[in-house]
């Protein structure tokens, strides 16, 4: 029997090995940029070439990303369909293209000048 969309039935993308094995990257991805920042401030900071001077902006971008583990794990564990992982799919696909476009428009912001620095604010100095 097919569905509407010309699909079998019963036939479920979430039971499928492409579908586990990008479980299985989204896991990795979180334990790296999700709780790697949690437990490990300055040795996290170290291994990507910042200062981790304020560790509680490390903190709060690795709580932000850890649920790339613990959705990902529970549906690997549980092995769940589509029906039960589709809302935090949606709810990952929705986060990953905001920070990614806020990240890009920030950029393109700097490699403009428009800002001046990173910041926001200009340095100026008296003149003599």
């Amino acid at each position: 029997m097919t569905t509407r969309l010309g699909g079998r039935a019963g036939w479920d993308q979430a039971l499928t090995l492409p579908f586990r094995l990008t479980l299985i990257g989204q896991a990795a991805a979180g334990l790296v940029f999700g709780v790697a920042p949690i437990v490990a401030v300055a040795t996290y900071a170290n291994a990507l070439g910042f200062s981790g001077i304020d560790p509680l902006v490390y903190r709060l971008g690795g709580a932000a990303t850890a649920g790339y583990v613990t959705v990902p794990l529970l549906a690997l564990a549980w092995r769940s369909g589509w029906r039960q992982v589709r809302i935090a799919a949606l709810a990952t696909v929705t986060y990953t293209v905001g920070a990614f476009a806020a990240g890009a428009g920030r950029k393109a912001t700097w490699s403009t000048g428009l800002t001046g620095s990173p910041c926001g604010s200009r340095v100026r100095t008296r003149p003599r």
